[in-house]
This record gives C-alpha cells, sequence and structure tokens, in this order.
C-alpha cells in the first residue's frame, strides 16, 4: 500500500516548545526512524531517549517527553521526538557530615566492632538497626514525572535527590519533636512513622525515618553515599510551595537547592516560581517556622513550649 503524503505535513502528538529554565538543562527535537503511530513513537523514542547521552558528551541524562511529531515537504518525511536533558555538569555531591561519636554512643553503638567512626552511622546503623534499604520504606515518592507531585497529598515531606542513581525521593514527615526547640513541634505526625522503625528504636522522639534511610537504594552502603541535596519540601494541592536544605545527616549548601528545581524542571515539574529556604539563615528560618505551624498533612496540637 502506498502512503498518501501531503505537504507540509505535521501529525503526531502536539509538542509544545518550553524553554529551559536553567543553565543545567534543555529541551531538543531529535529525529528518528520511522513513526506512524504511539507504538511505534514509544520504541523509537525511547532508544533515542537512551542514545542520546551517548552522543552527547555534556549530558549526565535525558527522557522522552512523550510527544513526537511527523513533518517534511514533499516526498520528504521528518519523524522527530521531544527529548529533555539535563547535564549536571557543575554540580557538586554533599557526603554525609562528619559528626563525631559520642562516648555514651560508643558504649551503645557498635564503632569498635564495625570501624564506625561517623556518629550519623553510629547512631543509624549500630544503636537504632534501622533499615537503611530505601526501597523497604513506606509512604515514600520517587519523582519522575509530574504526575507524582500533582497526585502527592499535600503535607510536608522530606526528601533526598540521590546521588547514586540521580533520583529525587520524598517521604512524609514523621516527626512530632522538634530537635531544633527541645521540646515537641507544632504537628502530631506520628500517623506516618515508619513500623519497622518503632520497634527498634526505644525512644519515641527517635523514631522519625532519617535522609540516609531515604538514601539507600540499592542496599545500606549507599545510604552513607554523597548526596546531590537533601532537606525538606512542602506539597499543597498539587504543587511544591516551598523547599529547604533541612538536614542535619548531610548539611547540603543552600546551592544545592538549585539541583533540586533543575532536576524538576528537568522532569517538566514547574520549578521556577518554588522559594528555596536556607536552614541556617535566621531571616529564612523564621519562615520556615511559620510554614511548619501550618501543619499541612498533620495535626495541630495543645502544648506549651
Amino acid at each position: 500500500m502506498t502512503r498518501k503524503i501531503i505537504a507540509p505535513i505535521l501529525l503526531g502528538v502536539l509538542m509544545i516548545a518550553v524553554n529551559p529554565s536553567f543553565a543545567g538543562e534543555g529541551r531538543e527535537d531529535v529525529e528518528v526512524g520511522l513513526i506512524w503511530n504511539d507504538a511505534d513513537a514509544k520504541s523509537e523514542c525511547k532508544k533515542a531517549q537512551d542514545d542520546y547521552p551517548k552522543t552527547h558528551a555534556d549530558v549526565a541524562q535525558a527522557r522522552w517527553t512523550g510527544q513526537w511529531k511527523i513533518t517534511g515537504e514533499g516526498n520528504k518525511l521528518i519523524f522527530v521526538c521531544g527529548i529533555r536533558y539535563i547535564t549536571r555538569s557543575d554540580w557538586q555531591g554533599k557526603p554525609i557530615d562528619n559528626r563525631s561519636v559520642a562516648e555514651n554512643e560508643e558504649i551503645k553503638g557498635c564503632t569498635k566492632e564495625n570501624g564506625i567512626t561517623n556518629g550519623w552511622i553510629n547512631d543509624d546503623k549500630c544503636r537504632d538497626r534501622l533499615v537503611m534499604n530505601a526501597s523497604e520504606l513506606d509512604r515514600t515518592i520517587i519523582v519522575d514525572d509530574k504526575d507524582k507531585i500533582t497526585k502527592a497529598a499535600s503535607s510536608r515531606y522530606i526528601f533526598v535527590l540521590r546521588k547514586n542513581d540521580n533520583q529525587l525521593v520524598l517521604r512524609r514527615y514523621d516527626r512530632s519533636y522538634s530537635l531544633s526547640t527541645g521540646g515537641y513541634d507544632w504537628c502530631d505526625n506520628d500517623a506516618y512513622l515508619y513500623a519497622p522503625n518503632k520497634k527498634t528504636i526505644k525512644d519515641k522522639n527517635n523514631r522519625h525515618v532519617r535522609h540516609s534511610q531515604v538514601n539507600g537504594s540499592q542496599g545500606e552502603s549507599n545510604a552513607w553515599k554523597p548526596i546531590w541535596s537533601a532537606g525538606e519540601l512542602w506539597i499543597d494541592r498539587g504543587k511544591i510551595i516551598a523547599i529547604s536544605n533541612e538536614s542535619g545527616h548531610f548539611k547540603p549548601s543552600a546551592k544545592s537547592l538549585q539541583y533540586v528545581k533543575e532536576t524538576l524542571s528537568y522532569l517538566s515539574i514547574p520549578a521556577g516560581d518554588i522559594p528555596l529556604y536556607d536552614a541556617i539563615n535566621s531571616s529564612d528560618k523564621r519562615k520556615l517556622d511559620v510554614l511548619k505551624e501550618k501543619c499541612l498533612g498533620g495535626t495541630k496540637k495543645d502544648h506549651d513550649l
């Protein structure tokens, strides 16, 4: 059967040109093999996605946007896939913060037996015996498309932008105790506690899921590897309304929050207007306290501070 070609021609999924929001990410229309329908597009565009970093030395990761088209003049057809890419060329990983092991931790922990010298590792792995493989955690979200945000519950989350697999992973905030104030937080988040943590940790104030647990992809050893960024973020009615770098384990820089924005933009999630807060900046901290007291996703509780 001969296909009748009409020139000019434009078929396929509507391709919307979106200018990159950040220097480290962008979009390109890539010419591919024959595409006559969505099934063809899925196959050809997946190949283009996988090949793109191989042919562009500065690109760290690429993905098909789900868009494709057929265009051309006369008897010449051009089949195109929309590819989004991210470079990460100037990103810097952040290792876990080097906190010394206190004397009482050495007694309770396994420092001497396993040669562990960092206090965070001693706390999590040895003293509290936590599950350090993130795949076993509940209430987590791997953000790999915009639907993961638009469909997420309105709540406060902890997050890690992992360096070992470049995934942005969220977990419902589950702390009802504030170490920063030395007292109880404004909100009751105990409903989101991870059951195995409750079983292994006797002190109820330390049962919360740690950033190290969320970083532990594909096994415990990755939990202590460097991250791109970590902290907390808030989602309200399908939109991210704030991101902070509040993580005692990793203490990432405020600059690292830009990596989160670039990642969101790469995933076609609007990120340009999301406010970023540095947890050690006094002005930002006050703004974060106002946000925290709204108890998004938690329950207000009566107490005296």
